[in-house]
């Protein structure tokens, strides 16, 4: 029973020296960052799914001065995606900025020196913020950011730090459609396009876009189906809740003449309440990145010329919430 008792020690002084990863001749244990992108409506991390490459700018935190830059890239990420700290970033506190989705075509930003550059020497700004006109033939890249502050790596213990993204890009998806099934509506008839403040970023990502600055967004892809009308495919950047110009415009294009001129934060404002009317509705703004608006249509003949007329909206419909406009002939958000 002593031999045991002695062998059942020995076993346990073991362990205990196998789990302790620091000691004066071990190397240090192993720390994780996780890379997460859950802040969406899904409630689920997506970014395995959604992101294909990440830039990580770690900054001293004590002179501000950028330290390094990693570059992850993978199509697709694993699942719990997580980078292995090496033992060269141990002994330093970090400012972390990450951005996910950093391509020149779509974003101007600045390259930053390691040594020299600090995080308030990063600034982005959509491609064509100058312009105020994003006409593009693509979307624009898929935007994340994430940041941690005042992070280090433990020589001792293994620990495991995370590093949450929120997306910036939106996405829109416009299907136009005739009323009457005589008729058809195509891109031929209608210009489509929304108006919103919110191209420029600092490094933790806040807007620096003054409020009335509005950029126009066209759409990067229409097509006209036969069966079911004009569809359109269109980008903005992140939608804010402060009084900032976010509207959706559709225009005649043969009299110049709004059917839709509404605004964007009051009727997404109404859906988050019929469905989550306990989320703040910013919360809602910066989880959801895809909306569906359906925009039906009529066209008011002329009795002199039958064949021409002018086009009314008549109901909307954005991710399946129902707008109608009981009176077509008055601006629905005067």
């Amino acid at each position: 029973m002593k031999r045991l008792r002695h062998l059942s020690l020995l076993l346990c002084g073991a362990l205990v020296l196998l789990s302790s990863c620091v000691e004066d001749d071990l190397a240090p244990c192993t720390n994780y960052l996780n890379i997460t992108y859950d802040y969406n409506m899904e409630f689920v991390d997506q970014f395995p799914v959604q992101v294909s490459f990440l830039s990580i700018f770690m900054f001293d935190a004590e002179t501000g001065l950028l330290v390094r830059e990693v570059k992850e890239a993978q199509n697709p990420f694993p699942a719990n995606y997580r980078i292995e700290i090496p033992e060269a970033w141990f002994g330093k506190r970090y400012n972390l900025m990450a951005w996910a989705g950093l391509k020149a075509d779509s974003y101007d930003f600045p390259t930053l020196t390691p040594g020299v550059s600090t995080l308030a020497d990063f600034q982005l700004k959509v491609k064509e913020y100058e312009s105020q006109l994003v006409d593009r033939r693509s979307a624009l890249e898929p935007l994340w950011h994430g940041s941690l502050t005042d992070v280090s790596f433990a020589w001792s213990g293994e620990e495991i730090h995370t590093l949450s993204l929120r997306k910036d890009t939106r996405q829109f998806r416009l299907v136009v459609q005739c009323m009457d099934d005589n008729e058809i509506v195509t891109s031929s008839d209608l210009d489509v396009r929304i108006l919103s403040s919110g191209g420029w970023y600092d490094n933790a990502n806040q807007v620096l876009d003054p409020k009335e600055r509005a950029i126009t967004y066209l759409p990067y892809f229409t097509q006209d189906d036969p069966e079911v009308g004009m569809i359109a495919e269109l980008n903005t950047m992140r939608l804010l809740n402060d009084g900032r110009a976010n509207r959706l415009v559709v225009t005649d294009k043969k009299n110049g003449k709004s059917l839709l001129d509404i605004s964007l934060m009051k009727y997404l404002n109404a859906l988050r309440l019929l469905e989550f009317e306990n989320m703040p509705f910013q919360e809602y703004l910066d989880r959801e990145d895809e909306y569906h608006i359906l925009i039906f249509v009529q066209r008011v003949k002329d009795p002199v010329r039958p064949e021409e007329g002018n086009w009314l909206a008549v109901q909307v419909m954005i991710n399946d919430w129902v707008i109608r406009f009981q009176d077509i002939n008055i601006d629905p958000d005067p």
